[in-house]
């Protein structure tokens, strides 16, 4: 059975005479199927019989926009065209605090409007299949209906507003009690009986915080976001701050000290560093428990993009899909995922990681290829033959506490034996993570692995009241907070740097070409470094190549890396862990946090599970 909310039937437009019957069910979408003949008049005009229970099969031949793909639904006056519209609504985004508004009267279609006409536009990225293709890839579809019947635009507008009303709040879990306009344009159908669709309230608006590095990888990110983003921005009624970065680090700074309540979530237009930036920015808050929920999203605009397209592999985008476009999308639908970060402990600081962690091979081809940045990705291929001809040999001694009991496969993990290690105990996170006296604690059980963003009215005022509770610069207490200053002894897996490891942890000292440990499942937007890693596992994937692996074995590794399929070949190990210390003893050389250059020397590093949060549909 499927909840009809609203039925109607309109006319298309440009093609005024074709009709369609329009249905919105619920849990499903906007579903339409063209009529043979014109409707009698009275059944034109959108006349609802809402919340019916109908038997679901009786729409199968209707086209249907899934609600998972809608993006959001405007109604005008004059149907403006598609370009012009995303260019007006472009220009008063960025710079405009308020809401856009629901009714477009300012457009100049090429034809002159019909006075009396209302229209409402829903937008929708479906996934699609290519022509001359098997692969699936998301495309922008738009329909616009035209509401007609009655003689004044007014009551006709009060039609259209419904239909977006119930459309936008179908999208976000909410919706405002709305009445359905009857065939005579009042509130009444027409068994004289006022029809509302039981909803609840509709959530508010999103307003978003968006940095953009110009320089990341090839200095193309801004003219992206202008140009990819802003439409899709403009299509879901999403506002921004715009915030174009000028040096190193700005974006961390901002973030430290900036008011989070203005915004509903961070999206950063740029490589995989200004990630790390914010994240670190977040988590040196001292409200760093709520301000690290905060949901990002990230548009790949730099050279690796790792995240963005471990994001898209984890909601099981096809591999073909445009990951601007997927990244756009991801932003409009306003869902997110729980994600881990990793706290990573130097002799020197505390930083915290979301990508990888990096010594040897990899590391130096990352690093050292930055002379080659304006390449872009194509920089890390030519770099790696110049290292693979050139190999070095690091000696380290390796120290990790192994997952227990976690499913072992012979295409994800070679080499490595059954111990005798503790496994992580459950209430861990909760450990580690020191108490707070917010009224919202990220110290409990992990979230759903998608769920819908907290921007309802009840959510954003309890996240802005949370928020200043906990803005506590000046006082010790919030100080207290801070992740930096929390003791290590029986709350974190991790000794100090100068004390020996656990005797539950296994330890290895020897000589290797790699050592990476990989928490996303891409490192880049062509690395799939760990299949088998999720978003918030709680797990590291250490990825080891021993001295002995020969120069085509070592091409051969590296090749493999964009279809995953290196963790079948013999001579690569890799290992799920909890937590684990590198101590280099050949000098010099880099370790690499994210692809940026930390201290070389004694590093480890620990999981902290499912805290941070990031955009996906």
């Amino acid at each position: 059975m499927a909840k009809v909310l609203l039925d109607g039937t309109f006319s298309s437009h440009p093609v005024h005479n074709a009709f369609f019957h329009v249905v919105l069910i619920e849990n499903r979408g906007l579903c339409y199927k063209k009529l043979k003949s014109p409707p009698p008049p009275l059944l034109s005009s959108g006349t609802c019989e809402l919340a019916q229970l109908v038997d679901s099969n009786q729409y199968d031949q209707y086209e249907c926009l899934e609600a998972n793909d809608i993006v959001g639904c405007q109604c005008m006056r004059d149907p403006i065209p598609s370009q012009q519209l995303l260019q007006e609504k472009s220009l008063t985004s960025s710079g405009s605090d308020s809401a856009e508004p629901n009714v477009e009267v300012s457009g100049t279609g090429q034809s002159a409007p019909i006075p009396h006409v209302a229209y409402f536009c829903v937008y929708s990225y479906p996934l699609r299949k290519q022509l001359f293709s098997k692969c699936m890839r998301r495309k922008r579809i738009s329909v616009t209906f035209s509401v007609d019947s009655n003689d004044n635009f007014g009551d006709n507008l009060k039609v259209a507003q419904t239909w977006c009303s119930a459309i936008r709040c179908m999208l976000h879990g909410g919706a405002q009690a709305v009445s359905a306009p009857s065939s005579n344009g009042d509130s009444e159908c027409q068994n004289g009986v006022t029809e509302k669709i039981p909803c609840q309230v509709c959530p508010l608006q999103r307003k978003l915080l968006v940095l953009v590095n110009p320089h990341s990888g090839p200095g193309k990110a801004l003219r992206i976001f202008q140009e990819r983003i802003v439409p899709v921005l403009a299509e879901a009624e999403v506002s921004y701050d715009l915030i174009v970065t000028d040096k190193a680090k700005f974006a961390q700074e901002h973030v430290r000290s900036a008011n989070l309540n203005r915004w509903t979530g961070i999206v950063i237009v740029s490589g995989d560093g200004l990630v790390y930036e914010v994240i670190n920015g977040l988590m040196e808050r001292p409200d760093w428990q709520l301000a690290i929920q905060i949901p990002i999203g990230v548009i790949p605009g730099g050279s690796g993009n790792g995240l963005a397209k471990a994001i898209g592999y984890a909601s099981k985008e096809p591999p073909k899909t445009n990951a601007k476009l997927l990244a756009a999308f991801n932003v409009a639908k306003g869902k997110t995922a729980p994600m881990d970060i990793v706290r990573v402990v130097t002799s020197k600081e505390v930083v915290y990681s979301f990508l990888a962690i990096g010594w040897g091979i990899v590391a130096d081809i990352d690093i050292e290829s930055e002379r080659l940045r304006s390449l872009g990705g194509t920089r890390f291929t030519l770099w790696a033959i110049a290292r693979i001809i050139d190999l070095r040999i690091y000696r380290g001694r390796l120290s990790y506490l192994p997952v227990e009991n976690h499913i072992r496969n012979s295409k994800t993990l070679n080499r490595t034996q059954s111990t005798g290690s503790e496994d992580v105990t459950e209430d861990h996170r909760a450990r580690l993570l020191p108490s707070a006296n917010c009224p919202e604690s990220i110290s409990g059980s992990n979230d759903d692995t998608v769920r819908e963003d907290k921007v309802s009215v009840s959510k954003n005022l309890e996240l802005a009241s949370s928020m200043e509770h906990c803005n506590l610069l000046q006082s010790g207490e919030a100080r207290s907070l801070q992740p930096k200053a929390t003791s290590v002894n029986n709350e974190s897996l991790l000794p100090p740097l100068n004390e020996p490891v656990p005797e539950n942890w296994i330890q290895n000292e020897d000589d290797y070409v790699l050592v990476y440990a990989a928490f996303q499942t891409h490192i880049s937007s062509d690395a799939l470094v760990a299949p088998g890693a999720a978003l918030d596992d709680g797990i590291m994937w250490l990825i080891i190549l021993r001295k002995g692996v020969t120069r085509p074995q070592l091409l051969s590794f590296l090749l493999a890396l964009e279809s995953g399929n290196h963790v079948g070949l013999p001579f690569v190990e890799m290992i799920p862990v909890r937590a684990f210390r590198l101590e280099p003893i050949t000098k010099p050389g880099y370790l690499t946090v994210d692809g940026e250059v930390v201290d070389y020397g004694p590093i480890q590093a620990e999981v902290l599970n499912a805290i941070a949060r990031v955009m996906t549909h």
